[in-house]
């Protein structure tokens, strides 16, 4: 199998609770440190904030919202700006 790109996303993220059941974090996200074709490393990353909703003690809801910045060209140029909604499971 041939692999054309493989990336690295790690989050660093501060977490506040509100209560039991809310949370908000913010945070910061490197997004694409490329193993394979580019070894140079960093490639963007992306500023986060977002809502926790505890439903139970192991599931939630989850709503991030990410703000792209590139520091590929050494300029802050606003790109791959996006929310999403998911569900987790605590193990």
């Amino acid at each position: 199998m041939f692999i054309d790109e493989f990336y690295l996303t790690v989050p660093v993220l501060f977490k506040y609770h509100f209560n039991s059941k809310f949370k908000i974090h913010s945070g910061t996200q490197i997004l694409s440190a490329s193993f394979v074709n580019d070894i140079s490393g960093l490639k963007n990353w992306n500023g986060i904030i977002g809502l926790e909703h505890d439903l139970t003690k192991n599931l939630f809801l989850d709503a991030p919202f990410r703000h792209g910045f590139d520091v590929r060209t050494g300029l802050i140029n606003f790109r791959d700006n996006r929310i999403s909604f998911g569900i987790g499971y605590r193990l």
